[in-house]
């Protein structure tokens, strides 16, 4: 069985594949399989030209499946790549899907913010770029992640609405207030049962926000009002005009 993970980045897909994957007995681990880096670092895998996601599937099912579970995660960007393979749409509509989104778009753009500054996008891993501590606060760096979020998710449902792909809505949120309750319904939709036997530990895959992300959070939210409402004085044109100045009724005479 195959079942697809469709999100965006920052979701929280690390951390929520992670659990829904070691409830069906399995360590935690990145899915990512459709990153251009992980599928050029395969030695000896060539697509069929007719069905190159179908033969790219089997690849990875002999190699990565649990139980013949294979689970694989895909961002949007990647979804748009494939969609000129003539067989991605069908082998896509053929599966369960599972469609990941995060309500809080500003902290997810936030964290995009500080992960491309770090060079850091899971846990455990140490940084490529930055410290967090040499992350500086960019209002309109953070803004244009904040926008591309909230274009990728807007996508995304369209593209679903599209080819009419049946899913299932998973919000991060939820899931972090009650990751068994939303881990069980997620297993549920696949048709799923949990693992017999103790649950692998989550120490993989942890929560990587920090103090630096809710100061940003603080700050973007007061940048922003006061971009939009500026200092509140009274503006004229174009939508009221201009306030006339007061008069007394003694100056109207009779």
């Amino acid at each position: 069985m195959i079942f697809w993970i469709l999100t965006t980045p920052r979701s929280g897909s690390n951390y929520v594949t992670g659990e829904i994957w070691r409830r069906l007995g399995g360590e935690p681990k990145l899915m990512e399989y459709f990153n251009r880096d992980a599928v050029a670092s395969w030695p000896g895998f060539t697509p069929d030209r007719e069905s190159p996601v179908r033969s790219y599937l089997d690849f990875l099912v002999a190699r990565h499946s649990l139980h013949g579970i294979l689970a694989v995660k895909m961002l949007w960007i990647q979804v748009q790549a494939c969609c000129g393979y003539p067989d991605f749409i069908p082998e896509l509509g053929g599966r369960k899907i599972v469609c990941l989104r995060r309500r809080d778009v500003i902290r997810q753009g936030i964290s995009l913010f500080i992960a491309m500054q770090t060079g850091v996008w899971a846990s455990g891993v140490a940084p490529g770029r930055l410290r967090l501590d040499e992350v500086a606060y960019d209002y309109d760096g953070i803004a244009s992640k904040v926008a591309r979020m909230e274009l990728h998710h807007a996508l995304l449902d369209r593209f679903l609405a599209t080819f009419a792909i049946p899913h299932l809505s998973v919000w991060y949120e939820d899931f972090v207030a009650a990751p068994d309750a939303e881990a069980a319904r997620v297993l549920a939709h696949l048709g799923l049962e949990p693992a017999a036997g103790p649950v692998p530990e989550a120490d993989v895959f942890t929560r990587q926000s920090t103090r630096l992300n809710e100061e940003f959070y603080e700050r973007f939210l007061a940048d922003e009002r006061n971009r939009l409402c500026g200092d509140g004085t009274f503006r004229g044109p174009p939508l009221f005009p201009a306030a006339a100045p007061p008069t007394s009724a003694c100056s109207q005479g009779p």
